[in-house]
């Protein structure tokens, strides 16, 4: 027999998760409680990192994880990682190793930083594959 037990905090998560963004006093109203309790269960579950909260002034703000997320994502600046990325393409581009390791080498570099490129086009680089990159190019430049 599968039961489904919701609570009243989960009832404000789900509330939260569908608007992305509300504040207390109108999720106070929506779900008919006392804005304090609705306090308290905010603060524990920004704790949790199950939602977040924001104060504008006074005013507190439930922020959905995904909503969240998405206002971090564009303090990317995509611009400036294409052309790092494309200086970093040009400058492989001009080697021309004699060691077969290393010719190797750059080739593996040349095509990860296309793929590198595409993805930061479509704006789904990573900061782990960034990193990755980099790495491998110093090793690669001897820095």
């Amino acid at each position: 027999m599968d039961t489904n037990i919701t609570t009243a905090v989960d009832s404000l998560v789900k509330l939260v998760n569908s608007k992305g963004r509300i504040s207390v006093e109108i999720a106070s109203k929506e779900l008919g409680l006392p804005q304090n309790i609705i306090n308290e269960w905010a603060s524990f579950l920004d704790q949790e990192e199950i939602i977040h909260v924001e104060y504008k002034f006074t005013t507190p703000y439930l922020i959905s994880k995904s909503e969240e997320t998405k206002g971090k994502k564009a303090d990317v600046d995509y611009e400036l990682i294409m052309r790092k990325l494309e200086f970093a393409e040009a400058t492989l581009i001009k080697e021309q190793p004699k060691d077969n390791k290393v010719v190797k080498q750059r080739g593996y570099l040349l095509e990860e930083v296309k793929r590198l490129i595409q993805l930061t086009r479509k704006e789904k680089i990573t900061k782990d594959q960034l990193e990755r990159f980099i790495k491998y190019y110093k090793i690669f430049k001897k820095e």
